[in-house]
Formats: C-alpha cells, structure tokens, sequence
C-alpha cells in the first residue's frame, strides 16, 4: 500500500495487530502456513532488505533495511509457569535506523526528507538515552586495523578526493564511489556548508570540479577517509560494508611512495 501511495518506507510503520498488513500468497507466508500452530514464535528474515514488522497466521515476522542501515527489535514477555508468550503484554518494534546524529527538526536520521534540515544536529538517542561504547565488549572484539600507522600526509596522493584531512589515531580506507552518490554527497556537504572537508573539490558555476575537472556523474572515483569519518556520515555510512570500501595498509603506502620517488625526473 505504501509504494501504491508513493510513501517512503522508512517513514511507514505497520500496524502490527492486523495480520493482513503484509502479502499473505509469497513464499515466505506460505511457509509460515504450513507449519504447526506455536511452533514458531518470531521468525527473523533477511536479503529481500524490505522493512517487516507485523505477524502472518501468528508468527512475528521481523526485517530490517540492508547495509548495515538499522535493526529489528521485538520484546517477548514469557510466562514461566504457563511456558507461553504473553501476546498482550509483548511489543513488535518497527525497525530501527542506526543513527550517529539525530536532525532536530525530526528527531531520527531519516536523511531521504528534503524538507527537513539536515544541517541542525542533536545527540542519538535509543529509548531516551545516549547510546555509549561498551569498553569491555571492545576489549573482547579488538578492531583489527592499521590505526596510528599512517600519517594524514602520505595519503593525499592515494585517492582523487580526501575526505577530511586529519586521520591521526583512525582507521584509513579507500572507497570507490559512483560520481552520482558522489554528487549526492557534495551537494549535502554545499548545503550544510561542510565542503570544506572534501579536499580536491571546489564549487564553481553551481558544479562540482575534481581536481580541475567537472565532475562525471558516469565515471567511478576514488575516496580516500578513514572508516570512523564514514561511519557518521550521512550518505558514505551505507557503503561500510560494500565491496568497493577497503583498508590501506602501511605497506601500501610504502609502494606508492616508491612508486612516485621512482617516477620522478632525475636531476
């Protein structure tokens, strides 16, 4: 019903007590027919990245949005004695978008609105509270990364754009970005007066130049940031799990500036 009244999903929330919000004649909803009556309590799909949060013949049937973007919750009250869910008691959760800001004008990170102001930020908060690191969870789960390794200097020969110029104590990568989700991002950094952290990029005549020249909205560039930049970034966070994203390493670095000292003319 929402892509019939060109409603954005993200922005939707289903109405979890009707069992016919969602297509009850696909693969899935057959399958969840066939089976016995409480054998299944929730059931937690994923890789057709659609928003689900409603039950189909009684099971919760839960799905977040790709790429890392949010999460699925619901809280289940179980009733030791009875050894029953209690349906009435127990919440399905729309999914959550995993945000680093909030806009304060919505209070969420729903970025696709063009009417809200993306530039006016606030803290994220999840259930009123400020979502903080578990020291003892990183303990447990290291990063394994090149950090303090490499100097901000010796990459700004790596990539057409350096986004952000200081990496001191992070975690360096290089993105491979279509010039469209390119554009898109520069045109979100010239509306919230944030270019000035894309070096190699200047805005003249209402276009965007690389290094001299215009923009290609058809060609692929290459983004060279660190991991933590991205991860609070509005477009460049969906691409945290891409293929096209990788880490540089030291010894990558060392290549490329052999590379160069070999390139040059001798005097």
């Amino acid at each position: 019903m929402a892509q019939e009244l060109g409603l954005p999903l993200n922005k939707v929330n289903f109405e979890t007590a009707k069992s016919d919000s969602c297509e009850s004649t696909g693969l899935l909803a057959e399958y969840i027919q066939r089976l016995p009556s409480g054998v299944v309590d929730v059931l937690i799909t994923g890789r057709h990245l659609q928003k689900t949060a409603n039950k189909i013949n009684g099971v919760v049937v839960l799905s977040s949005f790709g790429k890392g973007q949010s999460f699925s919750l619901t809280e289940l009250i179980y009733d030791k004695q009875t050894k029953q869910v209690e349906w009435n008691e127990s919440k399905i959760h729309q999914p959550l978008l995993l945000c680093h800001d909030f806009f304060k004008e919505s209070s969420d990170c729903y970025y696709e609105d063009p009417s809200i102001d993306h530039g006016a930020r606030s803290e994220a908060l999840f259930w009123g509270k400020p979502v903080l690191k578990d020291v003892e969870i990183e303990k447990k789960f290291p990063l394994q990364s090149n950090k303090n390794d490499i100097e901000s200097e010796d990459l700004k020969e790596m990539g057409d754009i350096i986004y952000y110029s200081n990496f001191s104590g992070e975690t360096p990568i290089k993105l491979e970005i279509s010039g469209q989700r390119l554009f898109d991002s520069l045109n979100h950094a010239a509306a919230s007066q944030t270019l000035h952290h894309w070096n190699n990029v200047i805005l003249k005549s209402q276009a965007f130049y690389i290094k001299d020249e215009e923009l290609d909205l058809t060609k692929t560039y290459s983004v060279v940031t660190s991991l933590e930049k991205i991860s609070s970034h509005l477009y460049l966070k969906k691409m945290i799990s891409s293929p096209n994203l990788r880490l540089i390493s030291s010894s990558e670095i060392l290549a490329d500036e052999l590379q160069t000292i070999q390139a040059a003319p001798t005097p």
